[in-house]
């Protein structure tokens, strides 16, 4: 009997550990196809989320993506001040009209292209807005805070210099920057965005090409600041003594502009001279 089992027990078992063999390799490969199938299915989740919320043509988030991020800003970082750029080419209907919308889009593509270089430094985002105007969101920034990033994409698009020869006045292509500081329930609303397109509109009755924030164009007070301080030190008339000035010499005609880190002693020595009535206050936009 023990003989007989073990000349037909490799019969019995070889088949049946076989077939446990096959199952198992082609359960293995069931499995595998459906993690592919749901990898593959993932993947084109991940394709048709980036169709609804990307601007195909420009590579920018589209203004269904700012209404989420807008949820997203108000809801989770729960902000105590935001911050709103909008901006658009300028006379961009005569570029289009001027070289087709091919190379209008082209130009609408390249300019994107830029400001995101500039915004990618702090890990923001640009949305299309509508047509040419395209909006970025500064949650806690401050509106001076949002006007310095406003004019960095204005220099960067000057510094492009993209040529345009539609406009006898205009020989580069140019963009305006609106910018507002609000309250997360106007960011929610998108009523920040009006705010900021005012002061968009404020740049085009200005003469485009620049900023505008708290309803004046606005000043790149740095480069200002570098520029008046060049042309201050390459004229032959002037010395520039940096030290603390308290008093003032009056053995010769003087002019001083002074700022509002002013030496209270010297605040006081202007005043004495020259009598509250002949001060003046002149802010880096406009005087007061």
């Amino acid at each position: 009997m023990e003989k007989t089992l073990k000349k037909y027990f490799p019969l019995f078992v070889l088949p049946t550990l076989a077939a446990f063999i096959i199952g198992f390799i082609v359960l293995h490969s069931i499995f595998l196809r459906q993690a592919a199938d749901k990898r593959h299915i993932q993947e084109m989740s991940n394709t048709f989320i980036k169709l609804a919320y990307n601007d195909i043509m420009t590579g920018t988030l589209n203004k269904k993506a700012l209404k989420t991020y807008c949820a997203f800003v108000t809801e989770k970082q729960d902000p105590e001040r935001v911050s709103a750029i909008i901006y658009d080419i300028d006379d961009f209907k005569s570029y289009n009209d001027h070289y087709s919308h091919m190379k209008g889009d082209q130009v609408l593509l390249r300019v994107s292209e830029i400001v995101l270089r500039v915004l990618a430094q702090s890990d923001q985002y640009l949305f299309r807005f509508g047509g040419e105007e395209f909006a970025v969101v500064l949650p806690n920034a401050t509106e001076d805070e949002a006007r310095r990033v406003a004019c960095q994409m204005l220099e960067a698009v000057r510094a492009a210099a993209i040529p345009r020869t539609d406009l006898p006045d205009r020989g580069i292509v140019t963009a305006s920057f609106g910018v507002a500081c609000g309250t997360k329930d106007e960011l929610r609303d998108l009523s920040l965005a009006v705010k900021a397109d005012k002061q968009l509109y404020l740049c085009k009755s200005g003469g485009k090409n620049c900023v505008a924030a708290g309803g004046a164009l606005a000043v790149d007070r740095d480069a200002f600041s570098a520029e008046v301080t060049r042309l201050v030190e390459a004229c032959p008339n002037i010395t520039v003594h940096r030290e603390r000035v308290e008093r003032i010499d009056e053995s010769a005609p003087i002019l001083v502009a002074t700022g509002p880190l002013t030496d209270g002693a010297l605040a006081d020595e202007i005043g004495k001279l020259t009598g509250d009535e002949r001060l003046h206050f002149y802010d880096a936009v406009a005087p007061i």
